[in-house]
């Protein structure tokens, strides 16, 4: 299995590919967490007595399980509801632009298809 890879886009969004499957990927999946939170956030099961995390995109038992030869990525994207002083918020469309920026590099950057990564 290759390193899991990272696709640095414009304006503070970010894709970072949690799970790889072996051999050749048919698609991808690219999960996008809500306001006020992160990937690490939300996709991660943490029991009380927080003993083990579980990332249900990455953890082989959980949606790897259910999804073939699927690549699992995370879209960070700037949800803070609350914004240091100086810093002017962004509207929905702006936020929904730079997420399509980042899914856009992310296609040219790896192509519509990937082969094999043996």
């Amino acid at each position: 299995m290759a390193s899991l890879q990272e696709t640095p886009a414009p304006r503070g969004v970010r894709l970072k590919e949690v799970y790889e499957p072996n051999g050749k990927t048919d698609i991808d999946i690219i999960a996008i967490h809500g306001l006020d939170t992160t990937s690490a956030e939300t996709w991660v099961w943490k029991p009380r007595d927080n003993s083990s995390h579980v990332n249900w995109l990455s953890d082989e038992k959980m949606l790897p399980s259910r999804v073939g030869n699927a690549s699992i990525w995370t879209c960070d994207w700037q949800a803070d509801l609350i914004l240091p002083a100086g810093q002017e918020p962004k509207t929905a469309e702006e936020l929904a632009r730079d997420v399509l920026a980042c899914l856009e590099a992310h296609i040219r950057d790896t192509g519509p298809y990937r082969r094999s990564r043996e």
